[in-house]
């Protein structure tokens, strides 16, 4: 089988104003029963993952990497106006250890308040900056972390702006496999 080698292109559409279009969420956010808990093991398994694929792609939409729950809980993303619901902090904790059980996401504090949220792991990202290095000639010489993160040269693509701690698990995937 053929892999494909990772997008470098920002996943955020523009609109005509040049900002972010509105993230869409699924059709399930309008129902009421996906913000409360499901007591039964099977459907909350379900429930999990179509609340983690949702963090996730409203992450990555946002360039949102660090996710702290207790300010969040308000926000679009676990609180829907139009139909008057929110799911609870206990639910979106669960929510969370399930990206956490897949490897999407890691809790930063023991009270679970606040998560990595990592729509991309580690070695994704490790892959996306080894190909921007050998598309652009870059291997062999010296690139500061600045100029990769927030230089000209960069903007446009994905890992432009990354938060420090996922550039530095990619860096330190880039060295595992020698090619940094």
């Amino acid at each position: 089988h053929t892999q494909r080698s990772p997008s470098l292109a920002m996943p955020r559409k523009k609109q005509g104003s040049g900002k972010p279009a509105p993230f869409e969420f699924p059709s399930w956010y309008s129902l009421p029963p996906f913000f409360t808990l499901q007591p039964n093991v099977n459907t909350q398994l379900r429930q999990a993952e179509q609340w983690g694929q949702l963090i996730l792609s409203y992450c990555k939409h946002h360039g949102v990497n660090t996710l702290n729950l207790v300010d969040r809980m308000d926000s679009e993303l676990f609180s829907n106006r139009d139909i008057d619901r929110r799911l609870t902090l206990e639910a979106a904790r669960v929510f969370i250890d399930h990206l956490v059980e897949s490897g999407h996401a890691e809790w930063l504090n023991g009270g679970r308040d606040s998560a990595l949220v990592m729509y991309r792991t580690p070695a994704e990202w490790a892959a996306l900056l080894y190909k921007w290095a050998v598309d652009t000639a870059q291997l062999n010489t010296v690139v500061t972390v600045y100029e990769i993160v927030h230089g000209d040269d960069t903007k446009g693509l994905e890992f432009h702006g990354l938060e420090d701690e996922l550039l530095t698990r990619a860096f330190d995937e880039l060295e595992s496999e020698e090619r940094a």
